[in-house]
């Protein structure tokens, strides 16, 4: 049963209202607040919500919109009822979604009306066809339902015009079949006020009758209705021709259907006779005729032109009439044009055989036309209402969707304008923001470099006299004037250290500083920082532990910055390490890496201070209120030079029991095997891998190299440039950008990942002046075309390759795998 939430604070509408649908067969569930209406829609689903706009409690509206907002109960019909001059409330309606808005006072049979074309939607589709059986003779009308029954349909039945009336506006029927001779409303009435109603003009209608009169049949057919049967057929006939009416309500548009113009019939018959006097008939009523004189040229009319009705006699030679039905039915572009069979017998088995072959309807022949041309008349009418309701839905349809879409593209458009908005205005204020930090950073940068300039005047004047003082050459010092002069000395220095390294950070902010590489034993760095940092544990009474392997490879690394950077995390490590504690320095060798680890048993680093760990100027306390010494600045610029190395650093801690700073610095230059080929070329003269496609330009670097110092082998394309780097291990590779198998980054890459030749330096020569280029991809040096010889010698200086003038001159041309250099 259908189930109607009435909202309405209304105690006389919500009383007839609820009888009003109870009468209909419905369950409607009334609520006089906001408050009840939603426990009520929390509590269960419901079919149809009647709701008023002013409640005491709220707006009906809103309760309409959360309606439409919930997935459970969006597409639930929505009837608003209220005042008729309420236009507000009438728009706001419509545009949240209500699906009927019905004034007050309202009337109860258009309410009853428009709930039952809202509800009728409520049937599934798979449910069994209603009928609306309307007939004054008990016994025929049990006759009827036993019959429609046993065919599978339900019946809705009633006894009298004004009962059938009030069953088909409460109740879902898809076809009504109506007694012609009723008391009160009759028949013809019936279909006249069904025919009234916009939504049951559509609903097949079928006129029965015990009369033998004519003129009760064209008035049925002239009132709407679209069969006229007589009772004096048995059921099963009168089940079969509504089971016809039936198929034809649900088939598509035909091709080419004009609602408007004239209509056109192709009249079917194999008597000559009896077909011209039709034709004539027919054009007298306005019709255009095609006439075919049997069913093979009616197929082959149908397949050439379009037709609106088709009047088919049974027995014809050839293909019969009920052949042609089927064949026109079974066609898709055809089977919708309503088909009317012919013929002189008026029997029940031929009658059936028709019907069931798909025609729409069954006239039996004679001189008179007025029957005929009636049904004619009553099916192109159904025909035109159908198509016209179809075109009018599609059409709405249509006009949704461009509405739906025009929408979504203004709204997409808005949506795209307002964020390309803030997009400029963030892009605007990312630049501004940006030009503002490169400015402070420059101000900053020439404030620290102009502050520590200004500073190393004074302090060389202090630290110089100082040590004068402290070397008594102009007198001796007692031992208090030697304390005070030591102290001062001390002092200076420290202060010097300091500005150095706010200097240094400046550098390398402002992209000055460079790094004067060179291959370098890491024990050679150690031996030179271990007698400061070990004066300094002394003083602390620490342990210092220095565990570095002897045989470690050689580095290409600038030997000074690496100093430093040994410097400052063992000074810091032994700076916040308690007296009796250890601190220890080792180094190994993973993986072409150098790895040095720094550990001490120190207070440890809290885990949410360790972000801060680098950055300029932070002090972090190593317990609570206590005041670190220094400036903040030495670990920041430990980690730049180990990034300008293109190394890192990482840092592991445990609060109250140490920390460990771990570097990572590439290996330049590996072992290499005694027997290998490679190892006479470093005693005597570097090896340099020249990749260039331009044998000129191979020449022009060859011999430039060769003059310097150096051994040179020559690639012309990338395979050959990574084979032989992976085959000789030269000390340092020029590569072209542009080679005919590929850019030289791929090289580059490919290079990178090999263990052998992947800390090989790279000189990258290209005609595009983007040395930033370089850096990124890992190049060592960027240089740009032309490019001299000694230029290229100079860059393999800088990357740690210095030439070698005394050894042995080596033949220009592509080395030979296996071959010795």
């Amino acid at each position: 049963m259908e189930r109607v939430l009435i909202v309405d604070d209304s105690l006389t509408v919500r009383m007839d209202l609820l009888e009003l649908f109870e009468h209909a067969g419905w369950s409607p569930t009334p609520c006089a607040t906001l408050a009840e209406a939603r426990a009520a829609l929390a509590a269960e689903a419901f079919d149809l919500v009647v709701l008023d706009v002013l409640l005491p409690d709220g707006d009906g509206i809103e309760l309409l919109r959360e309606i439409r907002r919930s997935p459970r109960s969006r597409a639930w019909p929505v009837m608003v009822l209220s005042g008729e001059d309420e236009v507000v409330d009438r728009l706001r309606g419509l545009e949240m979604g209500a699906d009927e808005y019905v004034g007050k006072p309202y009337d109860r049979d258009y309410v009853i009306a428009c709930a039952a074309r809202y509800l009728r939607g409520v049937r599934q589709p798979q449910d069994a066809p209603t009928v609306l059986l309307v007939d004054d003779s008990p016994t025929y009308l049990e006759t009827m339902r036993a019959a429609f029954t046993a065919a599978g349909f339900r019946v809705a039945a009633a006894a009298t015009g004004e009962d059938g009336l009030r069953v088909a506006s409460t109740q879902s029927i898809d076809a009504a079949v109506v007694d012609l001779h009723l008391p009160g409303i009759d028949g013809v009435a019936l279909i006249r006020r069904l025919r009234a109603d916009r939504g049951l003009q559509l609903v097949p209608c079928m006129l029965l009758t015990g009369s033998e009169l004519r003129t009760d049949e064209l008035m049925g057919l002239e009132a709407g209705a679209d069969a006229y049967l007589a009772k004096v057929h048995d059921p099963e006939v009168i089940v079969a021709r509504l089971s016809a009416l039936l198929r034809s309500v649900g088939a598509r548009p035909e091709v080419g259907f004009d609602p408007v113009g004239p209509k056109k019939i192709l009249a079917v018959d194999d008597s000559v006779t009896y077909l011209h006097a039709l034709g004539e008939r027919l054009r007298h009523e306005g019709y255009g005729v095609v006439m075919a004189h049997s069913g093979a040229e009616a197929m082959a009319v149908l397949g050439a032109e379009t037709v609106d009705l088709v009047l088919l006699d049974v027995i014809m030679p050839g293909l019969s009439g009920i052949e042609v039905c089927r064949r026109l039915k079974a066609n898709a572009a055809w089977q919708d044009v309503p088909v009317i069979l012919l013929t002189a017998r008026d029997e029940r088995d031929a009658m059936l055989e028709g019907l069931n072959a798909g025609a729409d309807d069954y006239v039996v022949k004679g001189t008179d036309f007025d029957v005929l041309t009636g049904r004619v008349r009553a099916h192109l009418r159904r025909k035109h209402l159908q198509d016209e309701n179809r075109r009018i839905h599609e059409r709405l349809h249509r006009m949704h969707a461009e509405a739906q879409e025009e929408r979504a593209a203004r709204e997409l458009a808005e949506t795209r304008a307002a964020l390309m908005e803030d997009l400029k205005a963030k892009n605007a204020e990312l630049v501004q923001a940006r030009a503002r930090a490169e400015q402070e950073s420059r101000y900053k940068s020439q404030f620290l470099a102009s502050m520590s300039h200004e500073l190393r005047t004074p302090l060389n004047s202090i630290i110089g006299f100082s040590e004068l003082l402290e070397q008594e050459l102009f007198g001796p010092l007692n031992a208090r004037q030697a304390r005070y002069v030591k102290n001062v000395l001390d002092s200076g220095r420290h202060l010097l250290s300091l500005v150095n390294d706010i200097l240094d950070l400046s550098k390398i902010e402002a992209g000055r500083m460079t790094l004067e590489r060179q291959r370098t034993a890491l024990s050679a760095l150690v031996d030179a920082v271990a007698p400061i940092v070990r004066a300094l544990s002394a003083q602390r009474s620490i342990e210092l532990v220095i565990d570095v392997e002897p045989a470690l490879p050689e580095i290409v690394v600038d030997p000074l910055r690496v100093k430093q950077i040994l410097y400052n995390l063992l000074s810091n490590a032994i700076k916040f390490t308690p007296p009796q504690g250890t601190v220890t320095l080792s180094a190994r060798c993973v993986d072409a890496e150098l790895v040095i680890e720094v550990t001490d048993t120190g207070v440890g680093i809290r885990e949410q201070d360790l972000p801060r760990l680098f950055r300029e100027f932070e002090q972090i306390e190593p317990r609570e209120g206590e005041k670190p010494e220094g400036t903040g600045l030495g670990l920041a610029l430990t980690q730049r030079l180990v990034a300008m190395h293109r190394g890192r650093i990482e840092v592991e801690s445990a609060f109250g029991q140490g920390s460990t700073f771990r570097v990572h610095l590439p290996v330049r230059a590996p072992d290499v095997p005694a027997e290998a080929t490679v190892a006479s070329v470093y005693r005597t003269r570097p090896l340099v891998l020249v990749v260039d496609d331009d044998p000129h330009h191979c020449e022009l670097i060859g011999t430039a190299l060769d003059r310097a110092g150096y051994q040179v082998a020559v690639a012309p394309d990338a395979a050959e440039a990574v084979r032989l780097a992976e085959t000789l291990r030269p000390a340092a590779i020029t590569l072209d950008m542009n080679l005919p198998d590929g850019d030289g980054w791929s090289v580059v890459r490919t290079l990178e990942a090999s263990a052998v030749a992947g800390a090989t330096p790279i000189i990258a020569v290209s005609a595009r002046d983007q040395p930033t280029d370089g850096s990124l991809m890992g190049a060592t040096a960027y240089l740009v075309k032309p490019v001299s010889g000694d230029a290229i010698v100079q860059a393999l200086i800088q990357a740690g390759v210095p030439p070698d003038p005394g050894g042995a001159p080596l033949t220009r041309r592509p080395a030979q795998p296996g071959e010795e250099t």
